[in-house]
């Protein structure tokens, strides 16, 4: 959703196979999501732009990897009882008020079920 030339894009680099790889396995588990992302918070160095999950909606964000919640948005595990509620029920048209916003991820699932009838 925040993209920039100068950021680095972690699908255009020769590891992206395998980052996308380890996302999807970690998006996959029942439970610690959060905990991997924790670890992994001191092992990528640079933003880079990606897919998040759910992934059948296509939304990309940059995300920072010094920051372990938008680690966790990129895992899968940030919010997963918020996301759930807003697939399940803001459909095509919908009107969506959100606030309180850190990084767009509930804004950027909600614009793209609700086709951008959502207010900010």
């Amino acid at each position: 959703m925040h993209g920039s030339t100068s950021r680095h894009d972690v699908y255009s680099t020769r590891a992206a196979t395998q980052w996308r790889a380890l996302q999807r396995l970690v998006v996959a588990l029942p439970r610690g999501r959060g905990r991997i992302a924790q670890v992994l918070v001191g092992r990528l160095r640079r933003p880079f732009v990606a897919r998040v999950p759910p992934f059948e909606l296509d939304v990309r964000l940059t995300i920072d990897p010094s920051d372990a919640y938008q680690l966790e948005i990129w895992l899968g595990a940030y919010q997963p009882h918020v996301i759930n509620f807003l697939t399940q029920s803001v459909r095509h048209g919908d009107a969506v008020l959100c606030a309180g916003l850190h990084v767009g991820y509930t804004v950027a699932i909600a614009r793209r079920l609700a086709a951008h009838g959502v207010l900010c």
